[in-house]
């Protein structure tokens, strides 16, 4: 009885393995197809797939072979040693497990391949994407170059013809007043810039020569919205005057006459141009809150009654000192001269840059155009002469 007991246990193990054996040939039939699947879209995997494929089929015969010699060794001999067999079937069943996880490793090593080509056949693409687009900026920087250099040239055009028609106007201003001259019978008292130049001393044209550089180096800090670039070009230009004319006096320059005027409390004001525009002039402007005449003559002084004889276009030599915002205002400025514009009486270029940048609305308040503006310093006369 005991001896069929145990055959019927090791009946039901076996149908229990034979279970899991048809179990792993049904996976192993489902992941075949997917090979199959797969191998249509790789020829490179496909002999594998072939030989994985006769390996498991052989597989699958050794088991048959396998089931059908249990069989015959349970018919011929009872004394046999069921435990061996039961060891190799479940060894058989742990290789056809092992290469059932190679097969879907292969299957996943399948998928990254076909991604990775994907990939690669992308990237290729934004390779010459990359390359096109690199020319088209190559041409587009060609082409700006060439554009910036027309706009320097035009730039330069430009300046040339402002200075051109400048210095027109300037030689028929001169005719006019020649003319006015000739006809008054004044003729031999008329004089103009050119007679004039071989007495410009070396110290007043370096002053005009700073005064032009200053133009250029103000109009782009302006530009530039920049403070500091601001405060600094106009600290430097006084540092350059300075070094030029120490203290800001001045001897012997020699400057014609735009006007000569006096002030409500009858003290004479002028401004006198020099050669490059510039005027040393008599100002009212604003200082610490108050308004305040700058740089006038008294009135029954010497330079008073100098000024009193002189005309519109005289030229006269005259010495004195330029006025520094120290001289009249508690105020601590960047600046050390003060300077305004011709044409406007009422700002400083300190107030006129620093109102425009605030938006202040006021009818007086402009951008300044420095390349075609004249510079207006204060200057108290110390003496005066006519040419």
């Amino acid at each position: 009885m005991q001896r069929e007991s145990n055959n019927l246990d090791e009946k039901t193990l076996i149908k229990k393995l034979e279970k899991e054996v048809s179990e792993l040939n049904g996976r192993i039939k489902i992941h075949t197809d997917m090979l199959r699947v797969e191998r249509e879209k790789s020829k490179a995997n496909l002999l594998k797939m072939s030989e994985v494929q006769t390996t498991l089929n052989k597989r699958i015969a050794e088991v048959s072979k396998l089931k059908g010699k249990l069989s015959e060794l349970q018919r011929e001999s009872n004394n046999l040693d069921e435990e061996i067999l039961i060891k190799k079937l479940k060894k058989e069943v742990s290789e056809l497990k092992d290469k059932l996880s190679e097969l879907q490793r292969e299957s996943n090593n399948l998928d990254e391949e076909i991604l990775i080509k994907k990939l690669e056949k992308e990237v290729s693409v934004l390779k010459k994407d990359l390359a096109s687009l690199k020319i088209n900026y190559e041409d587009a920087e060609k082409e700006k170059n060439i554009l910036s250099k027309k706009l320097d040239q035009t730039t330069d055009d430009m300046k040339s013809l402002r200075a051109s028609n400048k210095a027109l106007q300037i030689s028929l201003e001169e005719a006019n007043l020649l003319i006015k001259s000739l006809r008054s019978g004044a003729g031999a008292e008329y004089k103009t810039w050119k007679d004039v130049e071989g007495s410009l001393s070396v110290q007043q044209q370096r002053f005009c020569g700073i005064l032009l550089n200053f133009q250029k180096s103000f109009s782009a800090s302006l530009s530039s919205a920049n403070q500091i670039k601001v405060n600094n070009t106009i600290f430097e230009r006084d540092q350059n005057i300075d070094a030029l004319i120490p203290g800001g006096k001045f001897n012997n320059w020699v400057g014609r006459v735009v006007e000569i005027f006096q002030t409500p409390n009858l003290d004479a004001g002028y401004s006198i141009e020099l050669q490059c525009a510039a005027r040393f002039s008599t100002g009212q402007i604003d200082i610490d809150g108050n308004s305040k005449w700058v740089a006038t003559a008294k009135r029954d002084s010497r330079i008073f009654n100098q000024l009193s004889k002189l005309s519109k276009n005289q030229f006269v030599v005259f010495s004195g000192t330029m006025v520094k915002y120290q001289d009249i205002s508690n105020q601590e400025l960047m600046a050390s001269y003060v300077t305004k514009y011709e044409g406007d009486g009422e700002w400083t270029e300190w107030e006129q840059y620093f109102e425009s940048m605030t938006g202040k609305k006021d009818g007086e308040i402009k951008l300044l155009d420095t390349e075609n503006t004249d510079f207006m310093f204060f200057a108290d006369i110390e003496y005066l002469s006519q040419y």
